[in-house]
């Protein structure tokens, strides 16, 4: 019901949620299309945990190489034209932010 006045008062929700396992580190490019593949229409949020290799991120994760796969996986020019041709558009939560209606009483 909360959503449902959130949604009547215009504020945009996420629709879908979804993420990169941390399980296996291989073929990160082709699990991250997979999943890109899968999203129904709508505003999708897609969570994952890139993270360059260094010492302290091998110390702290025992994951750490699914981590630095989806560093470089999400800098792929392959998953990017990917991500292009399945007419997904990508953007940030200002982007959100900025649909959400503005109230009098915030302004100050």
């Amino acid at each position: 019901k909360f959503a449902e006045e959130l949604e009547a008062q215009g504020v945009p929700l996420l629709d879908h949620v979804a993420g990169m396992p941390l399980d296996h580190s291989e073929d990160r490019v082709e699990v991250a299309k997979a999943i890109f593949d899968a999203l129904p229409v709508g505003i999708g949020h897609l969570y994952l945990h890139p993270a360059q290799d260094t010492p302290e991120l091998r110390a702290l994760c025992s994951d750490w190489r699914c981590r630095v796969a989806d560093y470089q996986a999400f800098l792929s020019p392959v998953l990017r034209d990917h991500i292009r041709n399945q007419g997904i558009q990508v953007i940030g939560y200002r982007a959100l932010k900025d649909l959400m209606p503005v109230r009098s009483e915030n302004l100050a």
